[in-house]
């Protein structure tokens, strides 16, 4: 999870993969796609809690992270509805991103394709291979 500081984007996705194996492509959008559906329910003060929770040290160490703890403190059950609280971030306010180590299979760039073309998502690919820059993917399969 990305939380620009500018831009019409106020929050990117990303989801990472080690390995391109036969089955990667699906899992990589599917749980990429699971978790846009799921910020389409965050709400403003919901991000401003998110950012808040960015600035500890604890958000950027390498353990898993609970809602309880992206809420600010909230107890079990309240720390969700204070995420979702505010105005509801729109489509266009959410960027999306799989990054991989190599080059994608031709099936995650048709999938990716696919999604674009039955549902507008652009879904962003980046390789991340090696001590040189992150290199885009664009086009399709």
């Amino acid at each position: 999870m990305v939380l620009p500081e500018s831009g019409s984007r106020r929050l990117v996705l990303v989801e990472v993969k080690q390995e391109n194996s036969g089955d990667a492509a699906g899992k990589v959008m599917g749980q990429l796609l699971l978790y846009y559906v799921g910020s389409l329910r965050l709400g403003t003060k919901g991000l401003n809690l998110l950012h808040d929770f960015a600035l500890t040290a604890r958000a950027h160490d390498p353990t898993p992270k609970s809602l309880q703890m992206l809420s600010g403190g909230c107890r079990r059950g309240d720390d969700w509805d204070a995420l979702q609280r505010g105005r509801k971030l729109r489509p266009d306010e959410v960027a999306l991103i799989v990054g991989l180590q190599k080059e994608p299979d031709d099936s995650l760039l048709a999938l990716r394709a696919w999604v674009k073309d039955h549902s507008g998502l652009n879904i962003g690919i980046v390789v991340a291979g090696g001590a040189g820059p992150l290199k885009e993917i664009k086009g399709t399969a």
